[in-house]
């Protein structure tokens, strides 16, 4: 199970700058890849939450620094911006439509610009976090971590209802991704509820995640157990759900 020390988390966070990184903190600290590429995209998503509208505002400027001849990749290197998001705001200058935004992303090959082609798929080759590629492993990776819990609930005869069962019979309330039909205990503590979540838990996270979602199934169906696939920085609290990490279903 990889709970870090606040600290230690605080130094992983600071060097993760490219993927790079990846590979020396991996040789250095041990710590699984797939970990330090969930806390990379994650910094690199908060960056460009603050970030993407001042860049996009200089979506001309950047067009016509791409007209001259700097590849996408380099403006996003020199920006410290997602190169395929990057890529999706020159296409808007190009006057692309959504839909042939989403294929070129998918495909760059269907693209008749050549240029355009290479540069964008060398854009998603070397984008973690906004990618087609990154979103398709995301959505895998919480799917193996849905099919580890519900392996696990079903071997200790805990039985429960999904979103989609909930859905089936009219609950039209959001509701968790594991919703018990009976409560169950863990570590001692009583539980209605498990939701997974295909990430690493730190404190801005798990706070993210409380008042987005967690705070309702708290709400509506009681005490519950939240579950950080990669782990968590040790401490994290919250009032009546109890965090755990994808070793605790192994």
């Amino acid at each position: 199970m990889v709970v870090l020390k606040q600290e230690e988390y605080d130094f992983i966070f600071d060097r993760l700058q490219t993927p790079k990184d990846v590979d020396l903190l991996h040789k250095r600290l041990g710590l699984p890849k797939e970990l330090l590429f969930n806390i990379l995209g994650k910094k690199i998503v908060r960056d460009t939450t603050k970030r993407f509208y001042l860049v996009k505002r200089k979506s001309k400027l950047l067009y016509n620094d791409w007209k001259k001849g700097a590849t996408i990749l380099q403006i996003a290197e020199t920006l410290k911006f997602p190169p395929a998001l990057l890529a999706t705001f020159l296409m808007e200058e190009r006057r692309f439509s959504k839909m042939k935004i989403r294929e070129a992303l998918r495909n760059p090959e269907m693209l008749n610009d050549s240029r355009m082609a290479k540069e964008i798929k060398e854009a998603i080759d070397n984008d973690v976090a906004y990618s087609p590629r990154s979103s398709e492993t995301q959505s895998k990776n919480g799917k193996m971590a849905e099919s580890g819990i519900a392996k696990w609930l079903i071997a200790n005869k805990i039985t429960y209802l999904t979103e989609e069962d909930n859905k089936a019979i009219g609950h039209h309330r959001r509701t968790p991704d594991f919703l018990l039909e009976v409560p169950a205990t863990l570590h001692g503590k009583t539980i209605n509820w498990v939701e997974s979540k295909a990430s690493f838990g730190d404190p801005k996270e798990v706070e993210r995640d409380f008042k987005r979602q967690i705070s309702d199934y708290v709400k509506f169906f009681g005490p519950g157990a939240l579950v950080y696939w990669y782990g968590y920085v040790d401490g994290v609290n919250v009032d009546k759900v109890l965090i755990l990490s994808q070793d605790f279903f192994l």
